[in-house]
C-alpha cells in the first residue's frame, strides 16, 4: 500500500495524465462499475466510477473532464451496435476502427 500523502498536490500536468489515464480505464477497463476507497491524511475517501448516472443526480451534477474526439465516439457507436447485434467484426474491420472502404 502507498503511502497516506503521496507527494503533495497534483500538478497541472498530473492533473491532465490523470484525466487521461482515467479516460482510458473508462473506455476499456471498466465495466460496470468500481468502488474505491483510498485513506489520506484527511480520512477515507470513497469514489465510485459507474456507466449509469446514480438514481436521482442530474446529469449536470457531474463535471465532464473528458470528451471523446466525434471520429472516436462514432467508432464506438459503430462497435456497440454490431456487439447489439450478435455480429463480431467482419475479417477486414479492426474492432474499434470503421469499416474500410473500397471501390
Amino acid at each position: 500500500m502507498e503511502s497516506v500523502d503521496p507527494d503533495g498536490p497534483l500538478s497541472d500536468a498530473e492533473v491532465r495524465s490523470l484525466t487521461r489515464l482515467l479516460a482510458r480505464f473508462a473506455s476499456h477497463d471498466l465495466d460496470q462499475w468500481e468502488n474505491w476507497l483510498i485513506e489520506t491524511s484527511y480520512g477515507p475517501v470513497f469514489m465510485s466510477v459507474s456507466r449509469k448516472l446514480p438514481p436521482g443526480w442530474p446529469e449536470d451534477a457531474f463535471t465532464r473532464i473528458w470528451s471523446m474526439p466525434a471520429h472516436l465516439a462514432e467508432d464506438s457507436s459503430q462497435e456497440l451496435d454490431r456487439v447489439a447485434a450478435g455480429r463480431p467484426a467482419a475479417p477486414d474491420e479492426t474492432p474499434g476502427q470503421p469499416p474500410s472502404i473500397s471501390g
